[in-house]
């Protein structure tokens, strides 16, 4: 699984996309995990 924070998901959109297409990706904020796939 990666991790993106917040920001990159902001600024970088589409390779965070790209990215969950591929493979489970978790979204951080200050280093605690924002949307993560487990919890759905």
């Amino acid at each position: 699984m990666k991790h993106y924070p917040s920001t990159d998901l902001k600024q970088n959109l589409g390779d965070v996309l790209a990215a969950a297409s591929q493979q489970p990706v978790s979204i951080t904020r200050h280093n605690k995990p924002a949307i993560c796939p487990d919890e759905h």
